[in-house]
């Protein structure tokens, strides 16, 4: 049985919609954290990164754990939103944490 035209433009306009939708909300998300950051830093300077530093294990960058929270979080709302599943989520998360366990692997046997 053959697709319609409207029935591809009604899908279409859905999956338009739902991108646009989850863009807006990680926007969203994004503006508060940074906000959230932003008046810890000027409240409380140098004790926000003083206190994700002493938490961190040696030889694990801050960018990397960044990183790592921002895909989480990113993947987190695809999955809420339904553009994936959850499986493959937590099989690239789980990719993403072996990445980062062989980088401080290599940052451990590589430092003196």
């Amino acid at each position: 049985m053959p697709i319609s035209q409207n029935r591809l433009r009604q899908d279409a306009r859905y999956f338009l919609q739902g991108a646009a939708g989850t863009c807006v909300v990680m926007g969203a998300i994004a503006v508060a954290l940074t906000s959230l950051v932003m008046l810890l830093s000027v409240f409380a300077p140098g004790r926000l990164s003083a206190l994700i530093r002493d938490n961190l294990p040696p030889g694990l960058s801050i960018a990397l754990v960044a990183l790592l929270v921002a895909l989480g979080a990113v993947l987190g709302l695809l999955v809420w939103a339904r553009f994936i599943s959850r499986r493959l989520a937590i099989w690239t998360m789980g990719v993403l944490a072996a990445i980062a366990l062989l980088s401080m692997l290599v940052t451990a046997i590589a430092s003196p």
